[in-house]
């Protein structure tokens, strides 16, 4: 796998980077009648965006699209639950070791997030057997999500590459009305888009995530480009148990 993105066809895996990229492509935008709001809610902290306790749990409709070179197109689809295994008290907020589960309950992957009052982090992942830590924690959710607001992050852990430095940029983009798969709601957008440090487009990710306050990620696009493959992945929130 490269980027961590898309790697394991989960939200989470849609952060790990290929090798080689062919350069970015647009992320889809949001349905016509999405509306972004022009400020944050008052209140409330990142903890709201991905309620952490043992026993959560979020089943995802999945959808990944790929394309190499010289092949037809392959359409897989499919079902990936999260599981909140542990929660632990770390500096300034809470940790989770969450497993995720296919269709058949069988674990495919896992997941460490921390949630702090200003971010949710992707501290690290293990994919097809093999752990990649994130060196810091990347923030893949923001709070407040002021529309136009950006972070940057600039570290290692998300590609097969231990040395290779990346840097990341996150945007907020406020909220809208975004599809999932048990409808409509409302979500705070969050848009991040991966590229070696110092420039260039080997590898290349761009991936958005959709937060609702109370459920979690509730949609993830991302788009994945590597020297000889396309590689999209969608997930949709089809049901969840917040405890």
């Amino acid at each position: 796998m490269g980027l961590m993105h898309g790697a394991i066809g989960s939200v989470a895996m849609a952060l790990l980077l290929g090798s080689a990229a062919c350069g970015p492509s647009e992320l889809p935008a949001a349905k016509p009648g999405a509306a972004e709001t022009t400020d944050a809610a008052e209140g409330g902290t990142a903890h709201d965006l991905f309620p952490l306790a043992e026993g959560n749990r979020w089943t995802y409709t999945i959808e990944i699209e790929q394309h190499v070179a010289d092949q037809s197109p392959v359409i897989s689809v499919g079902t990936r639950v999260w599981h909140v295994a542990e929660v632990t008290d770390v500096g300034g907020g809470k940790q989770a070791l969450i497993h995720e589960l296919n269709e058949e309950e069988k674990p495919v992957g896992e997941l460490v997030i921390r949630v702090t009052d200003d971010a949710v982090h992707l501290v690290s992942a293990l994919a097809n057997g093999k752990r990649y830590n994130l060196d810091p924690p990347l923030p893949i959710g923001v709070w407040p999500n002021e529309p136009g607001e950006t972070r940057t992050w600039s570290g290692t852990g998300i590609s097969d590459d231990p040395n290779l430095e990346l840097e990341t940029t996150i945007t907020a983009k406020g909220m809208m009305e975004v599809d999932t798969a048990s409808g409509r709601v409302q979500a705070y957008r969050v848009d991040i888009s991966t590229r070696p440090k110092g420039g260039g487009g080997n590898p290349a990710s761009d991936s958005s995530y959709w937060f609702a306050p109370g459920k979690g990620i509730v949609r993830n696009v991302d788009k994945l480009l590597t020297q000889n493959r396309f590689r999209k992945t969608t997930l949709k929130l089809k049901g969840e148990t917040i405890r």
